[in-house]
């Protein structure tokens, strides 16, 4: 509302300066009275009022179209836009396309925002229409590309989507080239749900090819390897995305043990583990380890490497499977021991296990594309010690 209130006072002022000049200039005699039209005087009651959208609408109507007032236009329908009055948005920018008197650069800036807000109001159509007769005139070409992008995300149209953006990455090669290797994974997702494997290899292999650093990619690549029972070369691309990213261990640390288990090599599987956990400190890992541990060693030995290690790096999952194991003994749970237990549960339940490095966006599943700001690769795995010691 204090972005309305601040836009009217130009408007204001330029609506009474021309309502002024045209009674002005039409008087034959020239009266020294020049006097403000009744609109003028009715558009500052409504500012005075704290009524800006009657206010703007008033204004609008006196202020005419002309260079001096262009950009005042495109404020105006850019703040209904933002605001969610997207028909009013359209008829300011379709007021301003219809002019004849605008030069090729005003009517394309004008042609752009018109398509902001026909993409704003989900008719692609019409938007994608728009942008790319800008993109034919030369100007402003990125911002309509990058408008074109948004539309073919929503579209799920990939294939689009990469020829847009591979138009883009002069400009930022390096982040354009991580969101083209998303749009193949997205068509390796699409792949691997129809059974096409010849397809689903060639899009990990392209994603690769304009991101080495994808962990999207690689992780996709490993589970090929896993289920088509190359145990070896999937372990190996999963080591990968630890390297690469320390963070995503939690998600290809059962991944790995399946692959050992496989391959009936628990004591690699314990040394692979060992060779981690002393800098990652990741919960999940320890507790991997632990069942190792239970599995070769033995429960109490389990529980006891287990408490050692909270002793230093205390967290609630940990204390979790610490209970289970002490407990595991016992015919019958004691009471306070249930109590307990249900409350590191709700802890659990009501922690976020992922967050968006942009947004801050938080959540309970893994997001290739942050549903809140829509950037990709920007969601990362929480569950660290530090965030979730106690």
């Amino acid at each position: 509302m204090n972005e309305l209130l601040w836009l009217l006072l130009p408007v204001a002022a330029a609506s009474g300066y021309l309502a002024a000049r045209r009674f002005y200039l039409s008087q034959s005699d020239h009266p020294s009275d020049d006097r403000l039209t009744p609109d003028y005087f009715r558009g500052l009651g409504y500012v005075i009022d704290d009524r800006p959208d009657k206010a703007i609408e008033v204004f609008t109507d006196m202020l005419e179209v002309n260079p001096d007032t262009i950009e005042t236009h495109l404020a105006l329908g850019g703040i209904y836009r933002r605001r969610g009055e997207v028909d009013r948005a359209i008829h300011v920018h379709q007021n301003l396309v219809a002019r004849k008197t605008l030069s090729l650069a005003q009517r394309t800036h004008a042609l752009l925002e018109l398509a902001h807000d026909y993409l704003s109001a989900g008719l692609f159509d019409r938007a994608e229409g728009l942008y790319r007769e800008v993109i034919e005139s030369g100007q402003e070409v990125d911002s309509a590309r990058y408008g074109l992008l948004k539309i073919y995300e929503q579209q799920k149209d990939w294939d689009q989507a990469i020829d847009v953006a591979t138009g883009l990455k002069s400009d930022d090669s390096q982040a354009m080239s991580s969101v083209i290797a998303q749009y193949y994974c997205e068509l390796a997702d699409e792949a691997r749900r129809s059974n096409e494997l010849a397809a689903l290899d060639t899009d990990i292999n392209q994603a690769l090819l304009h991101d080495p650093d994808c962990i999207r990619a690689r992780l996709m690549q490993g589970n090929l390897q896993r289920e088509s029972a190359a145990y070896r070369s999937a372990i190996e691309t999963y080591a990968k995305i630890g390297s690469s990213a320390p963070e995503f261990l939690v998600e290809i640390v059962d991944l790995v043990l399946e692959c050992f288990r496989k391959l009936d090599d628990l004591d690699g599987a314990r040394r692979w583990l060992g060779e981690r956990l002393p800098q990652a400190h990741e919960p999940n890992l320890l507790l991997a380890e632990v069942d190792l541990i239970a599995q070769l060693d033995g429960e109490q030995q389990a529980a006891d490497a287990l408490a050692e290690f909270l002793m230093r790096w205390p967290s609630v999952s940990g204390l979790e499977r610490l209970m289970s194991l002490r407990l595991t003994h016992l015919e019958q749970e004691p009471v306070h021991y249930q109590e307990l237990r249900r409350i590191v549960t709700r802890i659990q339940e009501r922690s976020p296990s992922y967050r968006c490095n942009h947004c801050g966006f938080s959540g309970r599943t893994l997001h290739w594309n942050c549903p809140s700001c829509k950037h990709w690769g920007s969601v990362k795995p929480l569950l660290t010690l530090e965030d979730e010691k106690l």
